[in-house]
């Protein structure tokens, strides 16, 4: 028993000796304490809203990759000029992914800093760069304002054509040429359309056909009908400026609701505009396929009511449209309700004016309508539409000061 003891006891006094020098090498100078790992360096991007710039490390909005060799170092000869190097800086500017203000502010200097240099060094600088082929993407839409000059460009390309079209119209018409073969964006397409129409030296006749093909070929491309920009509707103005009457079934069947509205809204408001300019071209093309149209019929009878019923061809015409077969109940009450139809829309265009009637003529049209609804009310024709026609002529009397005959 003793001797078990013993044993215990000595056992126990070679642990608490152990436990000792441990304590003691951790405690010495030479220790080591573990120490935590260094913390992580974690940049998060901000919240993105309208006006906050992308995250610096997403790729612009296209993908384009800036040309190399537009250091300021490495400048092509006809950049390193004070507008070369006001146009490459623009380009840096652009290529952080700005805000819309932020873009507006860079085109807002350039054009400042371009307007106060010599006119050829700016254009001689401006074809230098689009020649590099390099683009930076804003966010701002493609925007026309006054005398078909842009407000605001989906890019710093669509801005430079812009400034060249006004500066040497010549110039941004020898490049539109070029540019109608070789560009895939329908965005600097619809500017050389108009720097084209604008600058080039051929006869009107000539230039105007030039135009006129040229945009009904913008408007059937299929890659770009299939996702339409700004500029691609703002494009069908130049169906209007040349008077495009053949592709009145094309913007009829456009105006359907199916379509996107970069393709309906245009389609709609060129035709409406045909429509006025060249009724006897655009309106029997209509009346032959009313298929075209058999999802928008008020819009149909919009056009129809625009008719001047003082011509005779005219008049015949829309007597044509009101028998046929296609014009149902609401849409030929609307149409009476309507005619003759003197509301203009005002937009701002690339290359059209805005066309509207003197008051004189609005007159004249008026009283003109009114003499073929007193026509109507007596033609055995249009006896089922006596009540709406009735109605039409109370109207028009009362707007021209006449007192019906019930």
């Amino acid at each position: 028993m003793k001797r078990a003891f013993f044993q215990a006891l000595v056992l126990f006094v070679l642990l608490g000796i152990t436990w000792f020098f441990v304590a003691l090498r951790f405690c010495s100078n030479d220790a080591r304490p573990v120490e935590p790992p260094a913390p992580v360096d974690e940049t998060l991007p901000p919240v993105l809203d309208d006006d906050a710039p992308d995250p610096p490390d997403l790729a612009p909005a296209d993908d384009t990759e800036p040309v190399p060799g537009l250091g300021e170092a490495a400048l092509p000869r006809d950049l390193e000029t004070a507008a070369g190097r006001a146009i490459v800086a623009a380009a840096d500017a652009l290529s952080e992914s700005p805000s819309q203000a932020h873009a507006a502010g860079v085109f807002r200097d350039l054009r400042a800093e371009l307007a106060g240099l010599p006119e050829d060094e700016a254009v001689e600088a401006i074809q230098a760069f689009l020649a590099t082929g390099r683009d930076e993407r804003t966010r701002l839409p493609f925007g026309v304002g006054r005398e078909g000059r842009l407000d605001t460009a989906p890019s710093l390309r669509v801005f430079l054509l812009d400034e060249l079209g006004s500066l040497d119209a010549a110039a941004a018409a020898r490049l539109a040429e070029k540019g109608f073969e070789e560009t895939a964006s329908a965005d600097e397409y619809a500017i050389h359309l108009r720097n084209f129409a604008w600058g080039s030296d051929l006869p009107a006749t000539e230039r105007i056909a030039k135009v006129r093909q040229r945009a009904v070929e913008m408007t059937q491309r299929r890659i770009w009908r299939e996702e339409p920009t700004d500029g691609f509707a703002e494009a069908y103005d130049a169906l209007v400026y040349s008077n495009a009457t053949e592709v009145t079934l094309q913007l009829a069947g456009d105006t359907d609701r199916s379509r996107p509205g970069n393709i309906r809204r245009p389609s709609n408001l060129a035709l409406d505009r045909l429509v006025i300019a060249a009724p006897e071209e655009t309106l029997p093309q209509i009346l032959e396929d009313m298929d075209s149209m058999r999802g928008q019929p008020y819009t149909r009878a919009g056009y129809f009511a625009r008719a001047d019923l003082r011509d005779p061809a005219q008049s015949q015409i829309v007597e044509s449209y009101l028998l046929s077969g296609s014009v149902e109940s609401p849409e030929r009450e609307y149409f009476f309700d309507l005619f003759p139809n003197h509301n203009f829309h005002h937009s701002r265009n690339l290359l059209s004016e805005n066309q509207y009637a003197s008051h004189d003529e609005v007159v004249e049209r008026l009283r003109g309508a009114l003499v073929r609804a007193s026509e109507w009310l007596d033609d055995e024709r249009f006896a089922n539409y006596a009540e709406d026609i009735a109605r039409a002529h109370r109207r028009l009397a009362e707007i021209l000061g006449d007192t019906p005959d019930p």
